[in-house]
């Protein structure tokens, strides 16, 4: 697995899932890098670039090419967020969500070079895109907490169905702020692990009343 640690410098670093085995160093940086996806071959190790825009920060998508030197390169930079990438199974595409049009909206682009093609998968609003297991669907988040599933053709160039919701879940899905990654994952027989919000409400205060009894007597 691979995970952004501060321990020996700020950068990225890789580690068995096991457990099993030491944490290696595979990019060093003195930005805030946060790795979102690694491509099933192995190669590619997509990862969220911090940029300041004016008083405000947005986060690019940066690749870094496992291959040889490690070299890391731009994969998508601009003004507005691209956040929570996901590299589809087969490697040919990559799913994100992007603030480009004041709403996060989903959006696929070819992979690894981004210029084969752009399309937005949704116009209401979603986040935190996952695919299914064979690049066949792709799931998202709803700005209302819906799953939602878009079934997709990739036979010659991509192509995206009609999306329609599966299940209500209890996440908050925020329209103008990014939402956290990783609340939830789809595995290869197709349920879905889902990190369940724990109630952080206060709780009802405790109300005392003394001298009860005298407004009994006033009746």
């Amino acid at each position: 697995m691979i995970v952004a640690s501060t321990r020996n410098g700020t950068g990225i670093y890789s580690k068995s899932s096991s457990g099993v085995g030491s944490v290696d160093l595979v990019f060093a940086t003195e930005k805030s890098e946060i790795p979102v996806s690694w491509s099933r071959d192995g190669r590619y190790v997509v990862f969220s670039r911090p940029r300041n825009v004016g008083s405000t920060a947005a986060y690019d998508t940066w690749l870094l090419d496992m291959m040889g030197e490690k070299k890391a390169s731009p994969l998508m930079e601009s003004p507005f967020d691209k956040v929570t990438a996901r590299v589809s199974p087969d490697g040919r595409w990559i799913a994100y969500a992007t603030n480009d049009t004041g709403t996060y909206q989903i959006v696929v682009q070819s992979f690894p070079d981004p210029n084969g093609g752009r399309w937005q998968i949704t116009a209401q609003g979603g986040v935190e895109p996952k695919w299914r297991h064979d690049s066949r669907e792709l799931y998202y988040l709803a700005l209302d907490g819906k799953l939602m599933a878009v079934p997709v053709k990739t036979d010659r160039t991509f192509e995206a169905g009609t999306a329609s919701p599966l299940f209500e879940t209890p996440l908050p899905v925020g329209r103008s702020l990014p939402s956290r990654d990783r609340r939830y994952d789809v595995a290869v027989d197709g349920r879905f692990l889902i990190v369940t919000p724990t109630n952080t409400a206060a709780p009802p205060p405790i109300v005392a009343v003394v001298n009860w009894t005298s407004a009994i007597e006033k009746k």
